[in-house]
């Protein structure tokens, strides 16, 4: 802190002299981040830890909702005079959720069109309805929601359907007539 040459007379009358420095302790920071991987962004907002003393030091990941970890969970680094400053980066991914959608002969089970299945959706609530099938009429609820969570993020429905059957008259004719 002060000047890192000092100069004193030394002479009989005063043959002791005191010469003292000023210092002051080096100090680092550590700024943590949390970034979401695929587009880059903030997803939480950043720790930044101050007057730290020179050395090594290290932090775990934490929990964010909605989103799961990419990379190390324990991360260190290192505070020096060189580099007082560190950054960590902890980087996630969003979690997302499939819905597919099966339509069920509720008599045999068996698949009567092509499954729909849709990707790549935010956590949340999402509505359906079922298609009309030709033959068929639906003997589920016509519509269904679901909730997509961080424990549930991958969900099936089923709309049943029954068959329609005919109806076959008889009718008698007297052919006497």
């Amino acid at each position: 802190q002060s000047n890192s040459t000092q100069s004193v007379n030394l002479t009989e009358e005063d043959p002791d002299q005191v010469i003292i420095f000023y210092y002051n302790k080096i100090l680092g920071s550590i700024t943590i981040k949390y970034i979401d991987k695929n587009v880059n962004t903030y997803i939480y907002e950043p720790k930044v830890i101050e007057n730290l003393s020179l050395g090594t030091y290290t932090y775990g990941a934490i929990n964010i909702s909605g989103y799961i970890l990419s990379d190390n969970e324990i991360k260190t680094v290192t505070i020096t005079e060189a580099s007082p400053n560190a950054t960590i980066t902890f980087k996630y991914e969003e979690i997302l959720g499939t819905v597919t959608i099966r339509y069920i002969d509720n008599s045999s089970s068996t698949e009567l069109l092509p499954a729909d299945t849709f990707t790549d959706l935010k956590l949340g609530n999402y509505s359906y309805n079922s298609k009309d099938i030709s033959g068929y009429t639906i003997s589920s609820n016509s519509t269904q929601i679901v909730e997509l969570t961080e424990d549930n993020h991958n969900v099936d429905i089923e709309f049943k359907y029954n068959k329609l059957l005919g109806s076959v008259t008889i009718k008698y004719i007297d052919s006497s007539s």
